[in-house]
């Protein structure tokens, strides 16, 4: 990762991935906010701890909604931003269990995403 790229990441309130990156955090909640392209709509702006820091999520997908409404605040979650040609969407998966380890039905799971699960788990302590 690039200097400015770091600094854009760092700097951002916002979860920033890239095609194929994922992320992996604590989800702290969510709010309803205005949709930025018809403020007469609200949508759904998730609140995910990754690192230490604080990042948002705003997506108005039915799917992922659905997601979130079977997660409780605090668990562990893992966030991927797919490519589709010109269509993105994101993959949302969960993390089961008080030492977090990922759904073993899920085939995946990296040695890097438990090493992140690891990370996080720690910095919440």
């Amino acid at each position: 990762m690039g200097e400015l790229e770091e600094y854009a990441k760092a700097n951002s309130p916002y979860l920033m991935l890239k095609p194929g990156e994922s992320a992996v955090g604590i989800y702290c909640g969510y709010k309803m906010v205005p949709n930025f392209r018809d403020p007469a709509k609200e949508n759904p702006r998730y609140t995910i701890e990754i690192d230490g820091e604080k990042k948002l999520f705003t997506s108005s997908a039915s799917r992922i909604a659905l997601f979130f409404a079977e997660v409780k605040e605090g668990e562990f979650i893992k966030i991927t931003k797919i490519k589709q040609g010109e269509s993105v969407h994101y993959e949302v998966q969960k993390v089961n269990g008080d030492n977090p380890t990922w759904n073993k039905d899920n085939p995946e799971i990296t040695d890097e995403d438990i090493e992140e699960i690891d990370k996080s788990a720690k910095k919440k302590t």
